[in-house]
């Protein structure tokens, strides 16, 4: 299947045109969620009715929790004929379909009966011709205008006014209050000024629309220029939107970007919070009367004072007392009627929650091992129970409530432990989160978080259950900090620095992050989760970009030798502590038993630091693309964001073979990425790569410019100043060597690594023994990083100081870069062959190494 574009939007799914088989067809998305039991249960009749098909869809596929419906082309439709009787019934059951499911129908607005018999009134059809053949009563019901509030032409204000986008507002208040309308109304107001609407309900919604997998091209993909409202409704902590959403507060876009969102909670990272407030009694009048006509002061009193001044509530009291006269006594209306459903299974139900899916009732029906069909299809008829966007709901929270405080305890907290084994992840811990027993609720996730610790790829999701029921407690426990420091440990060891913990071994961790000195202060002793302070402080040291002290590296190997590491999690430790070792000393022996304990376990974030090693220290290109490549894919696994770490790595290794074009596109990427995630490690990566590019095309003023923009990035966020290389580098190639050398003068730990150290001796050396002698050094420990620059900056010195082993030298490096690929160092090993053929007067070859470096710089696009 191909996808071809876009064809329209419509209310309820976004219709592509897509190629088929050769064919052009019309794929729509359905954007809401629907009950699979209530869909398939239908849409076998309904393909019974023989509807041009234009209206029904030829075939249904399910991908995730999305349906794809597959029409023809109607470009190629002939016009449809006048729409005859047999017609007409047949689309009033489409549309009584249609509404039931909680569907929106595109050409007739909302699917109410209402609006089904004025439809088939215009066709001629009478109602008495048609009400016997429906499966459900049918009964005229009052229309209810939408009354607009105060509140809105703020937030209109407010988003007209807006500087900073994705702009995050939600609009917040009790149930029935009006919310879900107005956030509709404000989103259809919107996409009249050009915006598009995205009505999501998940986050597969948004990922299906923008073709992604993962959230790191989903957000990149938002950033693509067009005005864009993404419409949340009943926004809650179980729904897989909300940590996405969380996300998306954090970042800056230049595209205007807009997340309306409905809640009965308040969310602090939203930017703009809203509360909606009850009607007032002048506003409840202009409902009614506007719904109802004119109507007396008592009877506006009365249902005010019913309602509370909820126009959700008004809604339903207006149904009930369609036909029954206002001014008699109907407090107690609602009452009788739920004391007549009342039932076992009625209560059974409410332990699903005041909103629930056709798979809840499923689980709970092989739990129990009773049929709740019945009791829902008298709720339904009742009122008690409507379907809405797909889902049940119980009509008010208090009809959920009635019955949900007549189920005992023993009775909930049996039905709660077995739904949470039964149903799909995203359901269950849902489910678990809305538990009212504390107590019950913090053991089903907790032990939900235990069983699935190891499973690298619901790291993410964990963090963000314990977060969730961390705020539902309102207090902390060792038990979530204890969990969630670890899992933040293999995800993100330094968001640990930004993290309240309260607990006392982690908020040392929290210290050390920031000060790894003080890991000295108390290093006797150690128990097994003092381990993980050692991994934080040499972590900590290499991030700012100073050597791990040998006093610490001495401690870790004590650990290593004396401690017994029987249990899974404490090997993990193991692995993680080798691998800390072999940064410090660049022992690959070391590397290779931190992998073995890593790829057995299956402990991903040590294997994608070791990957990443590997891609490193590999000799060739494709073998370090290949690795690179495979710590992309593992990384991906645990978290999406962590996977911009190995794409900046194969950024690099694109500049290096010479594959420009490519190269620029994809640091374009990586910096929309990098500021997307507030990633300034990988920003400054990306001045630092920009940097090597306009030094590699001579441009050695604007890469001075690029590199000190970098280093003044690096040293306000203390991280490792990388640009330090990037300028030394640039001075020598400009040939400023007092530049390079007044740099090069001062002790920063920045110099010494990589193999940079030789190129730093054969820089400062005072005279040419002690040159000499660098040299040497440097051709008998060769190193991978740095070969080429010696060999273009000291071609001319070495023709005249040592000119065989430094042909030699420079043959090899050729020979290395063609087996490697690596076009841009093959040309910068050709131009030193020039120079030093040339200092040497051999003019013919000096001109034919020449040649070479112009022909792969002309054939990569860099002319200059």
């Amino acid at each position: 299947m191909k996808v071809k574009g876009l064809l329209r939007e419509t209310y309820w799914g976004d219709e592509f045109l897509i190629e088929e088989d050769g064919e052009d067809k019309v794929l729509k998305i359905v954007k809401i969620p629907i009950d699979r039991h209530f869909f398939f249960n239908e849409y076998s009749k309904l393909k019974r009715l023989q509807i041009p098909n234009i209206l029904i869809p030829a075939k249904v596929r399910i991908s995730g929790e999305k349906y794809l419906f597959f029409y023809p082309y109607y470009q190629h439709l002939k016009p449809l004929e006048s729409l005859n009787k047999k017609i007409s019934r047949q689309l009033l059951k489409l549309f009584t379909f249609l509404s039931k499911a909680g569907v929106i129908v595109p050409v007739l607005g909302l699917a109410t009966r209402q609006v089904c018999y004025q439809f088939l009134k215009h066709h001629g059809v009478n109602q008495l011709d048609y009400e016997s053949d429906l499966s459900i009563p049918l009964f005229t019901e009052a229309r209810f205008p939408y009354i607009h509030r105060e509140v809105e032409e703020k937030i209109k204000r407010d988003i007209d006014h807006a500087t900073r986008f994705p702009l995050l507002i939600l609009i917040t208040g009790e149930q029935r209050v009006g919310k879900t309308k107005m956030a509709s109304v404000l989103a259809d107001d919107l996409r009249e000024k050009g915006f598009l609407v995205h009505q999501t309900f998940s986050l597969v919604d948004l990922k299906m629309w923008y073709n992604v997998s993962d959230e790191l091209d989903l957000l990149t993909k938002l950033e693509d220029g067009q005005e864009k409202v993404i419409l949340i409704d009943d926004l809650s902590d179980g729904l897989d939107l909300f940590p996405f959403m969380e996300e998306l507060s954090t970042i800056s876009t230049s595209t205007k970007i807009i997340v309306l969102a409905t809640s009965t909670k308040t969310y602090n990272f939203f930017h703009k919070i809203y509360r909606l407030s009850p009607f007032t009694l002048k506003e409840t009048q202009a409902l009614l009367e506007r719904s109802l006509g004119k109507i007396s002061d008592s009877q506006v009193k009365l249902i005010y004072s019913l309602s509370r001044g909820l126009p959700g509530y008004m809604v339903e009291i207006l149904k009930v007392l369609n036909r029954t006269d206002l001014k008699s006594n109907i407090l107690d209306v609602f009452k009788p009627l739920l004391q007549a459903l009342d039932s076992p299974g009625i209560r059974d139900l409410s332990v699903l929650g005041q909103k629930f899916t056709g798979i809840e009732i499923q689980a709970l029906q092989e739990i129990t091992g009773e049929d709740f069909s019945e009791v829902i299809e008298k709720a339904i008829d009742s009122g008690i129970i409507v379907v809405e966007a797909g889902h049940y709901r119980f009509t008010l929270k208090e009809f959920w409530d009635y019955y949900y405080r007549k189920v005992s305890d023993e009775r909930k907290n049996l039905l709660h432990e077995q739904l949470f084994k039964k149903l799909p992840e995203d359901l269950a811990v849902k489910h678990a989160l809305s538990i009212e027993d504390v107590k019950t609720r913090a053991i089903q996730i907790l032990r939900y978080v235990r069983n699935h610790f190891w499973e690298y790829e619901k790291t993410k999701l964990m963090i963000e259950y314990l977060e969730r029921l961390g705020k539902s407690l309102g207090k902390t426990h060792y038990s979530i900090e204890s969990l969630k420091m670890k899992l933040l440990f293999r995800k993100d060891p330094f968001r640990i620095e930004k993290e309240n913990f309260k607990s006392s071994w982690i908020a040392r961790l929290k210290e050390l992050a920031g000060n790894p000195e003080r890991i000295f202060e108390k290093s006797e002793h150690l128990s097994y989760r003092g381990l993980y302070s050692l991994a934080i402080a040499s972590r900590s040291y290499r991030r700012s970009g100073k050597r791990v002290p040998q006093k610490l590296l001495k401690l870790i190997e004590k650990e290593l030798e004396k401690k017994n590491f029987s249990t899974k999690e404490r090997r993990y430790l193991k692995a993680v502590l080798l691998y800390e070792l072999f940064v410090a000393s660049e022992n690959r022996e070391l590397l290779r038993n931190a992998m073995h304990i890593a790829t057995r376990e299956k402990f991903l974030d040590v294997e994608v630091s070791g990957y990443r090693a590997l891609g490193a220290l590999s000799r060739t290109r494709a073998m370090s693309n290949y690795y690179f490549n495979r710590s992309l894919e593992i990384s991906k696994k645990i978290d999406p964001s962590l996977a911009i770490v190995d794409e900046s790595n194969l950024t690099w290794n694109l500049l290096y073979e010479g594959k420009i074009s490519a190269f620029l596109t994809q640091l374009n990427r990586l910096r929309k990425q990098s500021r997307l995630f507030g990633n300034v490690t990988i920003l400054s990566y990306t001045y630092f790569l920009e940097g090597l590019y306009h030094l590699h095309r001579k441009d050695y003023q604007n890469a001075e410019k690029i590199f000190k923009f970098e280093l003044d990035l690096e040293e306000r966020n203390h991280i490792e100043r990388r640009a330090l290389r990037g300028l030394v580098i640039n001075y020598l190639f400009a040939g400023d060597f007092e530049g390079a050398r007044s740099l090069l003068k001062k002790e920063e730990p920045e110099f010494e690594r990589f193999g940079f150290e030789f190129l730093r001796e054969m820089v400062l050396a005072e005279n040419d023994t002690e040159f000499l002698k660098a040299w040497k050094e440097a051709i008998e420990q060769p190193r991978k990083f740095f070969n080429e620059e010696i060999a273009y900056v000291f071609a001319e010195r070495l023709a005249k100081l040592d000119p065989e082993s430094f042909e030699e030298f420079a043959l090899e490096l050729e020979k290395e870069n063609v087996e490697n690929a690596s076009d841009l160092t093959l040309a910068l090993v050709y131009e030193s062959l020039y120079r030093f053929y040339n200092a040497l007067d051999l003019n013919f070859r000096a001109k034919r190494f020449l040649k070479k470096a112009v022909l792969i710089y002309n054939a990569i696009g860099l002319k200059e």
